[in-house]
């Protein structure tokens, strides 16, 4: 049977233990926060739109047809993309969900339509 000083000391180590444990859970919506905020970055919108961008030219450039270019840049815009998906989606995963997830999907819009407004709806009017 354990002592009465050895229950004390455990005690006092297991609060020691939640007590961290309840100082990250504290600070774990700031982090989040930050985590979203650098995620959803309009330079990372810039960034990847350059890339994008430069990825089609040398494929014109090599002299790759349109329809093939076209289709190889979508889909290289698409897997550029992944690891933020994945990274929203465990962060969604580890909050459980509540209010991140409608975050991340409220900075998402946000940002296409900063994007939008950027481009001054040029996208309309490339379609012919």
């Amino acid at each position: 049977m354990a002592k009465e000083g050895e229950v004390s000391k455990d005690v006092a180590e297991l609060r020691e233990v939640l007590n961290v444990i309840s100082e990250f859970i504290d600070k774990l919506p700031k982090i989040l926060n930050e985590l979203i905020s650098t995620l959803y970055a309009a330079d990372i919108g810039e960034k990847l739109g350059k890339s994008v961008g430069e990825y089609y030219k040398k494929l014109k450039e090599s002299g790759i047809p349109d329809d093939v270019a076209i289709k190889l840049t979508e889909a290289y815009a698409r897997e550029a993309q992944t690891p933020m998906k994945i990274l929203g989606e465990l962060i969604s995963r580890f909050s459980g969900g509540r209010g991140l997830r409608e975050e991340l999907e409220e900075l998402r819009k946000r940002r296409l339509e900063e994007s939008k407004e950027k481009r001054g709806g040029a996208e309309g009017t490339e379609k012919s």
